[in-house]
């Protein structure tokens, strides 16, 4: 049986273990990290990129990380004000005949007494800081993060329709480059008119060079940005299409009232009704730019939309001529070329479309994303 000196002391080293261990975590808070198994990804919808970023991007995590190391602090240290009161409390109820106990006693009260100071300080600290806001700001620049990435998403597919252009023109080139040579053989052409069908073949070919070494460089930025080696083999698909329907079935104003209540920058300014107001109306004309935007790529690609159809009939006509000999190489090349030049603006037309109906979509969701680095 233990004797109450006995009992004292044992409780005496408990209290110290436990306020030492106190102070080293009030002083520096660990953080766990644990480590993910991520399989490959290989090949990229546009659907799965906000989900992939969100779980896999650094620069997300490292942002959530830092918000919830913020939001759990607060909680630590009124935590850790408690329980140093409480061992404290505990503290004074302790008495004993021995001197170097009491001596003991006392130096470890001082301690607390300190810990308790600054747990007070870090608290009103902490208490001032805005973890609502920072939450707010927190999710804005992730979703933004999301967007830049979304971006790249569109326009790798862009460069998709501006090599199948460039490349349908390298035929006609050529050819037009062979007929120079022997047009300036037979005397019928200058040196320079033949210089200038080979350096336009040369900057289409460095051109398409050029393209493909752009899209080389928006997939190693993929892979970094999906947390996998940079040289992973991934394949791009194309982009979503959005419909003339889904189009006409929006309701902005029906959209704006929530989306305002989502707003980023107008809950960010709540407590200052000024900059809440400005915000407001910033945020109104964003939204409504947006949906404006939509119905001009709209009309834009139902333009387009008859202009392809003009070029696949004039191509098909070029076709049949050139099978029964009525047209020449060098003129099939060419509605060739035009016929491809048509295609590609159709799918640029496309896909301009679904980027202003995703920028609608951010707009939905209280974010007015950046455009003016695209097209």
């Amino acid at each position: 049986m233990k004797t109450p000196r006995k009992v004292i002391e044992l409780k005496f080293k408990a209290i110290i273990a436990f306020a030492l261990m106190l102070s080293m975590l009030m002083a520096s808070p660990l953080q766990a990290y644990a480590e993910k198994n991520l399989e490959l990804v290989t090949t990229l919808n546009f659907n799965d990129v906000k989900p992939l970023m969100m779980s896999r991007n650094q620069a997300i995590l490292n942002n959530v990380a830092a918000y919830n190391t913020a939001n759990s602090a607060q909680g630590s240290i009124q935590t850790g004000t408690t329980d140093i009161n409480s061992l404290m409390v505990t503290l004074s109820g302790i008495s004993s005949a021995d001197p170097a106990v009491n001596n003991l006693r006392a130096v470890l009260a001082a301690l607390l007494q300190a810990q308790s100071s600054i747990a007070v300080a870090q608290n009103s600290l902490s208490q001032s800081t805005d973890i609502v806001g920072v939450g707010l700001q927190t999710e804005q620049a992730n979703y933004s993060i999301v967007w830049g990435i979304e971006s790249m998403y569109l326009t790798y597919n862009s460069l998709n329709y501006q090599i199948a252009t460039m490349e349908a023109k390298v035929p006609l080139l050529q050819n037009q480059f062979k007929v120079s040579k022997l047009q300036q053989k037979l005397g019928m052409c200058t040196e320079e008119a033949v210089q200038n069908a080979q350096s336009q073949l040369t900057e289409l070919e460095t051109g398409i060079e050029q393209l493909k070494a752009a899209q080389k460089t928006i997939k190693q930025t993929f892979n970094v940005n999906l947390a996998q080696s940079y040289d992973t083999a991934i394949q791009i698909k194309e982009v979503p299409d959005v419909t003339s329907d889904t189009i006409s079935q929006i309701d902005p104003e029906k959209d704006y009232i929530e989306a305002l209540k989502k707003s980023y920058t107008v809950r960010l300014n709540d407590s200052d009704t000024d900059k809440k107001n400005d915000a407001t109306r910033s945020f109104q004309k964003g939204f409504y730019a947006a949906y404006d935007d939509m119905l001009a790529k709209q009309k834009i690609l139902d333009s387009q939309k008859l202009k392809y159809a003009v070029a696949d009939k004039t191509f098909k006509v070029a076709e049949l001529k050139y099978k029964l000999s009525m047209l020449s190489l060098i003129q099939y090349q060419l509605a060739y070329s035009n016929f491809v030049s048509s295609k590609s603006d159709l799918a640029q037309a496309e896909d301009d479309l679904f980027k202003v109906y995703r920028v609608y979509q951010w707009a939905t969701q209280g974010l007015i994303v950046n455009t003016s680095s695209q097209s």
